[in-house]
């Protein structure tokens, strides 16, 4: 891919409406709603709006600088039941009491999407810090373990904050969580087990503010994707700018020639229409699914000459069959979609909606076969898929 225009400060409504439609495009049907993502940016507003962007180029040079991964953790509906916006910098403020004598001087995203790549921005804007041009997936994951971090990062300390307005919440509380005596390798997924079943709790109603790996500047362009918050920001305004007006593109019309000049490989399932959405509630949970927070559903479409995509998900979109037979996607390839009005999550899609489904090829670093493993374990677990990964490309040839 082609180097995307860097942003280096995020200022005013459109700005961080732009992060928000990117995100939703980007987070593969996950990543937090779109309402989520609304909801941060009237509390940015009140907030002065503004944050300066730093690069990983800039940063790599600070060893002396520290800084942490701030995101929501548990299942996306349950964003849009009305979400605490201080439990986060709460996590946040929480394991910042780990840097001996300082305070944390820049915030990560974890993943991409309407809501997680606006977290980062509302926690830095609350600390007067800076936010970095980066992430750990350049989409949205299901769990800690898909992410870039979860290779050489320590995962723990963690801190976990429940939110102060949650109507099930009796007292506010923070974990703080470590995790020793095992393979460094496996925190990750202990972590995602343990903070997930905190989050299920009457206290937590679901969803929680989750602040992890402490991180250096070196370490960050180490163990980070860089550029990602400078992607969705311009693929945000590609969108946006087909909803104008005076606009003669559709938001899909716009993706395509965004993703062709920055040189993006991309496969669509287009002039389609959504016909059945299962979500969680309505979906029969497998083992794993009855023992934590996440989203398990599907979605059928169907395009104008009656072949079908089934997009199965775990929070997120794993994996698309076309016609009950022929894989077209599978994670950490992204799959993601757009309507006529704008991109969407799994939390908003709807039976009637008209969509186009773009597969994109996953950034090198989330082939790494430690993180493609995990993505494979994921589908294997929920029993949408237990053979081995095929990439999106091998998957469309001619």
């Amino acid at each position: 891919m082609e180097k995307v225009s860097r942003i280096n400060v995020l200022r005013g409504k459109e700005d961080f409406l732009n992060i928000i439609q990117g995100g939703a495009f980007l987070g593969s049907g996950g990543g937090g709603p779109i309402a989520a993502g609304e909801e941060m940016l009237e509390e940015i507003l009140k907030d002065g709006g503004e944050v300066v962007v730093i690069s990983t180029d800039e940063i790599q040079k600070r060893e002396d600088l520290f800084g942490a991964v701030v995101a929501f953790m548990g299942s996306p509906s349950q964003g849009t039941k009305g979400i605490d916006m201080n439990s986060p910098l709460k996590a946040f403020n929480s394991l910042e009491l780990y840097v001996p004598n300082r305070k944390l001087d820049f915030a990560l995203a974890i993943e991409i999407g309407a809501g997680n790549s606006m977290v980062p921005i509302m926690t830095a804007i609350k600390k007067g810090i800076v936010v970095v041009d980066s992430d750990g997936a350049g989409r949205a994951v299901p769990k800690i373990q898909n992410t870039t971090y979860a290779l050489a990062c320590d995962a723990t300390p963690a801190a976990l904050a429940n939110g102060s307005t949650q109507e099930t919440v009796q007292a506010e509380i923070c974990n703080i969580i470590n995790i020793e005596g095992i393979d460094k390798k496996d925190v990750p997924d202990k972590l995602e087990s343990y903070a997930l079943e905190i989050c299920e709790t009457e206290e937590f109603g679901g969803m929680g503010g989750l602040a992890l790996y402490l991180l250096n500047g070196k370490q960050v362009i180490q163990n980070t994707i860089s550029g990602t918050l400078s992607l969705t920001y311009q693929i945000g305004k590609a969108i946006r700018a087909s909803l104008i007006t005076d606009s003669n593109q559709l938001p899909a019309d716009s993706l395509k020639a965004f993703l062709n000049a920055v040189g993006w490989t991309y496969f669509t399932f287009e002039k389609a229409r959504v016909i059945e959405v299962k979500k969680p509630v309505e979906v029969k949970k497998s083992v794993i699914a009855s023992e934590n927070g996440l989203d398990y559903g599907y979605v059928l479409i169907e395009d104008y000459y009656n072949n079908t995509m089934k997009l199965s998900y775990v929070n997120e979109n794993l994996f698309a069959v076309i016609n009950d037979k022929k894989i077209w996607a599978m994670g950490p390839d992204l799959i993601c979609y757009v309507t006529n009005n704008g991109a969407i999550s799994n939390v908003e899609i709807e039976v009637g909606m008209e969509v186009t489904i773009f597969g994109l090829k996953a950034f090198e670093q989330m082939r790494n076969p430690i993180i493609v493993e995990s993505f494979m374990q994921v589908l294997k677990d929920s029993g949408i898929y237990s053979g081995e990964y095929i990439k999106i490309e091998d998957l469309n040839r001619d």
